[in-house]
């Protein structure tokens, strides 16, 4: 079974020859799951807890081409997992704070000396 990403205590993973519809499988908590790369959807009876859920949908919305390409072709190979993204976002809500402050500084600064 080649794993194609880890993240978050979720290992997932895809057959290279598979039935239809084309979906991943994921380990999370020690059970076993399937989910549907064109809705994010489980396809077995089993449910995912939502805050794993929510994750996956957003890692499968984010790789959902390159998914399906890994589907078509067969060549199985590691996909970027989801907490490195997150790290980067974090990185740029700091960059956008951070210019959020140098703007509310700049305009104090201004509105002072204008009174002044």
């Amino acid at each position: 079974m080649p794993t194609i990403s880890k993240f978050y205590g979720m290992t997932i993973y895809m057959y290279p020859v598979d039935h239809e519809p084309p979906h991943i499988h994921v380990i999370h908590d020690g059970i076993a799951y399937a989910i549907s790369i064109e809705t994010g959807e489980e396809l077995y009876k089993q449910p995912l807890k939502p805050h794993a859920k929510r994750m996956l949908r957003e890692w499968i919305s984010l790789h959902r081409e390159e998914l399906q390409e890994l589907w078509e072709t067969k060549e199985m190979r590691k996909i970027k997992p989801l907490d490195q993204y997150r790290k980067e976002w974090n990185q740029d809500i700091r960059d956008m704070r951070y210019a959020a402050f140098v703007a509310w500084t700049y305009g104090c600064l201004r509105f002072y000396l204008k009174r002044v």
